[in-house]
């Protein structure tokens, strides 16, 4: 496996929304075992955003409840003659 570079931490972390300076200290200052964990940690809070936002999304809209039609009595209703 390739080492990961300064570079690598980079492009992750602009996926997670860090700051470019604080990621390139860091990253100069790692071992090279830090640096896969740390760009590991990275690319799997990229990864799950998606995921995350998909239910958090829905809840902050505070849309009403899924409502479906199992249960519903058919027995009362009635159509007009003409259809």
């Amino acid at each position: 496996m390739n080492p990961i570079t300064v570079q690598d931490l980079l492009g992750a972390g602009k996926h997670a929304s860090m700051t470019g300076s604080a990621l390139t200290e860091w990253a100069e200052k790692g071992a090279p075992k830090q640096r896969e964990y740390l760009h590991g940690v990275l690319v799997a809070e990229h990864e799950s955003r998606p995921e995350s936002r998909r239910q958090r999304l829905p809840k902050a809209a505070l849309l009403p409840a899924v409502k479906t039609l199992t249960g519903f009595g058919y027995s009362n209703v009635r159509f007009p003659e003409d259809q």
